[in-house]
């Protein structure tokens, strides 16, 4: 997936997915929530500004943020189609390195965040995000209106959102 469907994923996330379904869902930080994101990260196959995007609108939404993390790391390094350019250019070990390689970087991610961040501080970060927006407002979901004018019309925002958010960060650095 490119950076077109990642945003679009990442402003659907925003607009349709209520932060109850996602607390319940991804908000906790054990096997069960980080093997999930993990695996919606490696389906998801973005590219790193489009994974960053999605994960950051995970997070907003309730998503706890060893989740987030794993689901950003497996959706740019779990990708089935690097694995089968792996396989074709380099061969099959190298293939294996690289998924074994992923899968030890998220649990490695999952012990150090599990030890260093509290989830006060989690919670902090998480209140600190919509007053970090670069210049955006992202429209966030109530679960009531997916697929309506106005749903598709609230992805639209968010979408542009992190396009304008992409684009500062290429041309200024900011």
């Amino acid at each position: 997936m490119g950076l077109d469907p990642g945003f679009a994923l990442s402003g659907i996330v925003q607009a349709w997915v209520p932060r109850a379904r996602l607390e319940r869902t991804l908000g906790g930080r054990g096997a069960r929530e980080v093997s999930l994101a993990t695996a919606l990260g490696a389906v998801s196959s973005s590219c790193s500004y489009a994974a960053i995007a999605i994960a950051k609108s995970l997070f907003q939404q309730g998503a706890s943020l060893v989740s987030a993390m794993a689901f950003q790391f497996a959706s740019t390094n779990l990708v089935f189609e690097l694995g089968l350019v792996l396989w074709l250019f380099l061969g099959w070990q190298f293939t294996l390195a690289e998924f074994v390689g992923g899968i030890v970087l998220i649990l490695l991610l999952w012990l150090a965040l599990n030890a260093l961040v509290s989830r006060r501080n989690e919670e902090q970060v998480r209140a600190h995000c919509p007053r970090s927006e670069t210049g955006h407002m992202h429209h966030t979901a109530d679960g009531s209106r997916p697929f309506t004018l106005q749903g598709w019309s609230d992805v639209a925002h968010n979408f542009r959102g992190d396009l304008e958010m992409l684009w500062k960060e290429l041309v200024g650095g900011s």
